[in-house]
């Protein structure tokens, strides 16, 4: 009881403090400026901030350079740290009209206009999500649902990444004018936080689970145990690659590279590399440095590796209703491809319509594993009362308790004949009987999905970056085709749970956690 009422005051400090940051970002965010304006023609120039050069993104024969008397008006777009949002606008409209700021440049970083309708919509959608998501944080970590303790921690640390974007979100339009999604450096540094989130999902899913730890006769692992496994101690190297961009590398302009941008060619290679002497479109300022594209595709790719996970619990548990959180996670991966895609058109505006898809599909997919967490809850014998204050007197509180005992006791005697099938099942997929010198995750076969997934994440990264200034079409943003690549992938992902449901003897789902080395769609 009192680890319920702990747990429900909890829950409720936690909706209350969150509607209050929600509430103060978005009257914060009405008065900041928007992510950027885009101002097109035909060359598709871009003009970084505070230089006064621009990299192209047409064909290099339209290559212009601007006048003094158009670089002179441009001068105080150039935004440093103690310069108020208010003395901007002011000096931008006294000495660069509008009209003047179209002709001198294709494109300008930081236009300080409030937040248009469609990003105050997209803002209140994100905003939204949390609340589906601490109910479903709350009824996933109900005891009867045996999930362990890193397991519930990794979703959990979600929370950390959301509230590490918040400020990194408002340090981006305060000091900037930009978004987000244009400042590499502290980009990375929160998304990387996402990554750790599913890393640490999917090392507790490779976990048994309470039940299954008392079936096998092994111990609690403790959080710190698992830090030292080969996903934790990545984990934990992303976290410190996240620190030490904040304050050993010090970074000071917009599109200073996340961690250095270690792993990022030199120019000179990459034009090496050009085998085929094929045309090479310049990258524009604000695309993603190699190690926020890894970061990325990692979260991407670990998302895939939990659902594959979660969806062999039915089978380890006996528990149907587990296939339905993998369902609800598939939205979830459909906004992280959003985001991916947006970025793969270099943020461009003609695709800000991804923005609102990714928040949509976040809100989407939180009520959906909301929903799922409850039918995983009731059908392991939780009951919605707990979550209701006791009325009446003290004959009807004593009625209502034997009902429910007498309720929860029909329930385990119903699965008690299939906690011993699971039992014996995951005993012998384990190859493990619980005895002396018995694993439940091997180290080996982490340390091995944990190489096999570097090594994709990598070449991903790499084929990314570096692929894509020999296409044109990235350069040439269309948002038929961004939902094109958003809706391909999503297809697939559904297509392949689909085929699992029909095929019900499918070995990978029955995989055990310590063998489970396989990357889903790869």
């Amino acid at each position: 009881f009192i680890q319920d009422l702990t747990s429900m005051v909890s829950t409720r400090t936690a909706i209350a403090t969150l509607h209050f940051v929600t509430t103060v970002t978005s009257s914060t965010l009405r008065s900041l400026p928007s992510s950027r304006e885009r101002f097109h023609s035909s060359s598709h120039q871009i003009w970084p901030a505070g230089s006064n050069e621009f990299a192209q993104r047409g064909s290099a024969s339209s290559t212009r350079t601007s006048t003094p008397r158009q670089q002179k008006s441009l001068a105080p777009r150039i935004l440093s740290f103690g310069q108020s949002q208010r003395s901007l606008s002011n000096t931008w409209s006294r000495r660069a009209p509008l009209s003047q700021a179209r002709q001198s440049a294709s494109l300008i970083v930081g236009r300080a206009t409030p937040l248009d309708a469609s990003e105050m919509f997209t803002a209140n959608l994100f905003a939204g999500s949390l609340f589906p998501w601490l109910g479903f944080l709350y009824l996933l970590s109900r005891k009867e649902n045996g999930v362990n303790a890193l397991t519930n921690f990794g979703f959990q640390f979600l929370l950390v990444f959301v509230f590490a974007s918040i400020p990194a979100s408002l340090i981006a339009m305060s000091q900037y004018d930009l978004s987000l999604s244009d400042v590499d450096w502290l980009h990375g540094s929160a998304e990387g936080l996402l990554t750790v989130t599913n890393l640490l999902i999917v090392a507790g899913l490779r976990l048994p689970t309470e039940k299954e730890q008392a079936q096998i006769g092994q111990e609690e692992s403790t959080l710190l145990s698992a830090i030292r496994r080969p996903l934790g101690v990545f984990s934990l190297a992303i976290v410190l690659a996240s620190v030490m961009t904040l304050f050993a590398q010090n970074p000071t302009q917009a599109h200073d590279p996340y961690l250095w941008g270690v792993g990022n060619l030199d120019s000179s290679v990459s034009s090496s590399l050009n085998f085929l002497h094929l045309g090479v479109n310049p990258e524009p300022v604000n695309a993603l440095s190699l190690p926020t594209w890894m970061v990325h595709w990692s979260s991407l790719i670990e998302w895939l590796v939990a659902m594959r996970l979660i969806w062999g619990l039915s089978k380890r548990t006996g528990i149907e209703e587990w296939k339905g959180l993998t369902w609800a996670m598939v939205p979830l991966h459909t906004s992280g491809l959003c985001a991916c895609t947006y970025h793969w058109f270099f943020n461009a505006p003609e695709v800000k319509s991804l923005q609102t898809l990714q928040a949509a599909t976040t809100l989407g997919g939180n009520i959906l594993m909301m929903i799922a967490a409850y039918r995983i809850s009731v059908a392991n014998g939780w009951n919605i009362k707990t979550l209701l204050p006791s009325t009446g007197n003290h004959k009807q509180i004593k009625g209502e308790e034997a009902y429910d005992d007498d309720k929860l006791s029909k329930e385990e005697e119903r699965n008690s004949e299939t906690d011993t099938t699971v039992s014996a099942t995951t005993v012998e997929a384990l190859g493990t009987g619980g005895g002396e010198g018995s694993t439940w995750s091997s180290v080996e076969a982490e340390l091995i999905l944990a190489v096999k997934l570097t090594l994709i994440v990598g070449l991903l990264s790499y084929a990314t970056k570096y692929g894509e200034p020999f296409l044109n079409f990235p350069f040439h943003p269309d948002l038929k085709v961004a939902l094109a690549m958003v809706g391909i992938p999503t297809c697939i992902n559904m297509a392949q749970w689909a085929n699992v449901e029909d095929d019900d003897g499918d070995d990978g789902v029955v995989e055990a956690p310590e063998t489970s080395t396989s990357v889903p769609l790869l």
